[in-house]
């Protein structure tokens, strides 16, 4: 078995593994399957195809927007901590 065979047996059984996943998730009640983001960066090829591979499953492009708000005396002291360490996500 050469490299480019075993390439391809690899991705089919990751493909497999994540359809797999999907359904399990479906079973257990979740209308949602996230691939944990998309890159949509031209620049990058190699994030492309990850990108590819994720859209090809046929899902929903959303966009997510990840904010802290301190509610507390506490979590302004870590927000602004996080800030000083370069911040937040």
């Amino acid at each position: 078995e050469n490299d480019s065979e075993k390439v391809t047996l690899i991705g089919k059984a990751n493909r497999a593994l994540d359809y797999r996943c999907m359904l399990f998730t479906r079973e257990k009640g979740k209308n949602h399957y996230d691939f944990c983001g998309l890159t949509l960066d031209p620049e990058n090829p190699e994030a492309g195809n990850v990108d590819h591979y994720k859209l090809g499953f046929g899902g929903e492009q959303v966009t997510e927007y990840h904010f802290m708000q301190p509610l507390t005396l506490k979590g302004q002291l870590f927000c602004r901590l996080k800030a000083l360490q370069g911040g937040i996500g």
